[in-house]
Protein backbone atom coordinates (compact mmCIF):
# COMPACT_ATOMS: atom_id res chain seq x y z
CA UNK A 1 0.00 0.00 0.00
CA UNK A 2 1.72 3.23 -1.09
CA UNK A 3 1.46 6.44 0.92
CA UNK A 4 2.59 8.78 -1.87
CA UNK A 5 2.64 8.94 -5.65
CA UNK A 6 5.59 7.58 -7.58
CA UNK A 7 8.13 10.16 -8.66
CA UNK A 8 5.90 13.19 -8.15
CA UNK A 9 7.14 16.61 -7.16
CA UNK A 10 6.53 18.16 -3.76
CA UNK A 11 8.05 20.76 -1.46
CA UNK A 12 10.96 18.43 -0.77
CA UNK A 13 11.78 17.88 -4.44
CA UNK A 14 11.61 14.38 -5.86
CA UNK A 15 9.76 12.15 -3.46
CA UNK A 16 9.03 8.51 -3.63
CA UNK A 17 6.24 6.12 -2.80
CA UNK A 18 6.50 4.64 0.66
CA UNK A 19 5.63 0.99 0.24
CA UNK A 20 4.66 -0.50 3.58
CA UNK A 21 6.03 -3.90 2.56
CA UNK A 22 9.57 -2.49 2.34
CA UNK A 23 9.62 -0.88 5.78
CA UNK A 24 11.06 -2.34 8.93
CA UNK A 25 8.54 -3.05 11.65
CA UNK A 26 9.69 -0.02 13.64
CA UNK A 27 9.62 2.33 10.65
CA UNK A 28 6.06 1.17 10.02
CA UNK A 29 5.05 1.81 13.67
CA UNK A 30 6.42 5.35 13.56
CA UNK A 31 4.66 6.14 10.28
CA UNK A 32 1.43 4.70 11.64
CA UNK A 33 1.71 6.77 14.86
CA UNK A 34 2.39 9.99 12.97
CA UNK A 35 -0.32 9.29 10.41
CA UNK A 36 -2.86 8.59 13.17
CA UNK A 37 -1.91 11.83 14.92
CA UNK A 38 -2.30 14.00 11.81
CA UNK A 39 -5.01 12.08 9.90
CA UNK A 40 -7.43 15.02 9.92
CA UNK A 41 -4.88 17.41 8.44
CA UNK A 42 -3.50 17.51 4.92
CA UNK A 43 -0.21 15.71 5.57
CA UNK A 44 1.97 14.15 2.92
CA UNK A 45 4.33 11.41 4.05
CA UNK A 46 7.24 10.62 1.78
CA UNK A 47 10.87 9.58 1.98
CA UNK A 48 13.92 11.18 0.45
CA UNK A 49 16.89 9.68 -1.33
CA UNK A 50 20.00 11.76 -2.01
CA UNK A 51 23.57 11.26 -3.14
CA UNK A 52 25.51 8.09 -2.37
CA UNK A 53 22.30 6.22 -1.41
CA UNK A 54 21.76 8.53 1.54
CA UNK A 55 18.14 8.75 2.60
CA UNK A 56 15.65 10.03 5.13
CA UNK A 57 13.17 7.38 6.27
CA UNK A 58 10.16 9.66 6.64
CA UNK A 59 9.45 13.23 5.56
CA UNK A 60 6.20 14.80 6.73
CA UNK A 61 4.91 17.87 4.93
CA UNK A 62 2.24 19.71 6.91
CA UNK A 63 1.05 23.28 6.59
CA UNK A 64 4.04 24.31 4.47
CA UNK A 65 6.46 22.84 7.00
CA UNK A 66 8.82 19.96 6.23
CA UNK A 67 9.67 17.66 9.15
CA UNK A 68 12.22 14.87 8.57
CA UNK A 69 12.45 11.69 10.67
CA UNK A 70 15.18 9.06 10.61
CA UNK A 71 14.47 5.72 12.33
CA UNK A 72 17.50 4.18 14.07
CA UNK A 73 15.90 1.46 16.16
CA UNK A 74 18.97 -0.33 17.46
CA UNK A 75 21.00 -0.84 20.61
CA UNK A 76 23.87 1.50 19.65
CA UNK A 77 23.91 5.20 20.49
CA UNK A 78 23.05 7.42 17.50
CA UNK A 79 25.59 10.08 16.55
CA UNK A 80 26.38 12.41 13.63
CA UNK A 81 28.11 9.68 11.61
CA UNK A 82 24.81 7.75 11.52
CA UNK A 83 22.83 10.70 10.19
CA UNK A 84 24.53 11.69 6.94
CA UNK A 85 21.32 11.45 4.91
CA UNK A 86 19.29 13.43 7.42
CA UNK A 87 21.96 16.12 7.64
CA UNK A 88 22.34 16.35 3.84
CA UNK A 89 18.57 16.68 3.42
CA UNK A 90 18.29 19.37 6.10
CA UNK A 91 21.17 21.32 4.59
CA UNK A 92 19.74 21.15 1.04
CA UNK A 93 16.28 22.25 2.16
CA UNK A 94 17.42 24.75 4.84
CA UNK A 95 15.54 22.84 7.54
CA UNK A 96 16.43 23.89 11.08
CA UNK A 97 15.34 20.72 12.91
CA UNK A 98 15.02 17.00 12.38
CA UNK A 99 14.25 13.97 14.49
CA UNK A 100 15.80 10.56 15.02
CA UNK A 101 13.59 7.82 16.41
CA UNK A 102 15.73 5.57 18.63
CA UNK A 103 15.29 2.37 20.60
CA UNK A 104 16.85 2.97 23.98
CA UNK A 105 15.43 5.41 26.55
CA UNK A 106 19.06 6.43 27.13
CA UNK A 107 19.43 7.50 23.49
CA UNK A 108 17.49 10.72 24.03
CA UNK A 109 18.36 14.39 23.60
CA UNK A 110 20.02 16.70 21.14
CA UNK A 111 22.69 15.23 18.85
CA UNK A 112 25.95 16.87 19.85
CA UNK A 113 29.02 17.58 17.72
CA UNK A 114 27.16 18.59 14.57
CA UNK A 115 29.58 20.64 12.50
CA UNK A 116 28.91 22.90 9.53
CA UNK A 117 25.17 23.01 10.14
CA UNK A 118 22.60 25.12 11.93
CA UNK A 119 20.24 22.14 12.04
CA UNK A 120 19.26 20.77 15.43
CA UNK A 121 18.62 17.03 15.57
CA UNK A 122 16.66 15.55 18.49
CA UNK A 123 16.91 11.85 19.36
CA UNK A 124 13.56 10.53 20.66
CA UNK A 125 13.04 6.96 21.92
CA UNK A 126 10.21 5.26 19.99
CA UNK A 127 8.03 4.56 23.06
CA UNK A 128 8.22 8.22 24.09
CA UNK A 129 7.33 9.44 20.60
CA UNK A 130 4.32 7.10 20.51
CA UNK A 131 3.24 8.32 23.96
CA UNK A 132 3.52 11.99 22.93
CA UNK A 133 1.58 11.38 19.73
CA UNK A 134 -1.18 9.59 21.65
CA UNK A 135 -1.32 12.16 24.43
CA UNK A 136 -1.58 15.02 21.95
CA UNK A 137 -4.82 13.44 20.64
CA UNK A 138 -6.53 13.69 24.04
CA UNK A 139 -8.93 16.50 24.75
CA UNK A 140 -8.51 18.46 28.00
CA UNK A 141 -11.46 16.51 29.45
CA UNK A 142 -9.71 13.18 28.70
CA UNK A 143 -6.44 14.26 30.30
Amino acid sequence: MPLAGVGQESGVGRWHTIRLTTLSFYEYLQIKSLFARYYDQNVRFTYWRGKKDREVDLVAEIGGQIIPFEVKYRAQHTGPRDLKGLLEFCQQKAIDRGYVVTKSPDDFGMVADLTDTATRILRIPAPLLCYWMGESELTPEQQ
